[in-house]
């Protein structure tokens, strides 16, 4: 619904502009259409976190708790926001999406390829780190119960082509 009521408001902003600037309206309107309906979906996403599971802390939970299954549904509509983050990846733009979602990540840091949104909760980059190509993996499932453990990379450290597990410290 929202990129169909996005497409009809272009369609009336278009007919109502001069003819001169009805072309270069055309090639302005598709990128900025898209980027308004990610930033809605990102932002949407983001308020669903906060209200549906809320900010996750090192703890253990049973798989058939309340806060694994608010976290499987989160889960699921990550699908939805999966390509804005493959985008934002390696940009500036990148960490206040992740501080949204509730991430701790200092001044100058840089988030490149990073493609999930699990965990991120756990998750404390210090200022002027690099963190390029790694998969963290801050849950596990061990006989059925769901068990977070925070990680930290510190200020100015360089982490790449890596796997950083719950309770790490790095840096």
């Amino acid at each position: 619904i929202l990129p169909m009521m996005l497409l009809g408001w272009s369609a009336s902003v278009y007919r109502a502009l001069p003819p001169a600037l009805r072309a270069p309206f055309l090639l302005a309107a598709p990128p900025a259409v898209l980027v308004a309906f990610w930033a809605l979906l990102l932002g949407l996403f983001a308020a669903a976190k906060w209200l549906i599971v809320g900010r996750a802390r090192e703890s253990k939970h049973g798989m058939w708790d309340r806060f694994v299954q608010q976290n499987f549904f989160m889960w699921r509509i990550w699908g939805w926001v999966q390509p804005t983050f493959f985008l934002l990846s390696g940009s500036p733009a990148f960490n206040p999406v992740l501080r949204a979602l509730g991430a701790s990540i200092g001044e100058g840091a840089l988030i490149a390829s990073q493609n999930r949104y699990f965990d991120v909760d756990l998750l404390h980059i210090g200022a002027g780190a690099v963190v390029s190509r790694v998969k963290w993996q801050l849950h596990t499932f061990e006989d059925g119960v769901l068990k977070l453990y925070p990680a930290r990379i510190g200020a100015g450290a360089l982490v790449a082509h890596a796997a950083v597990l719950g309770g790490a410290a790095v840096g």
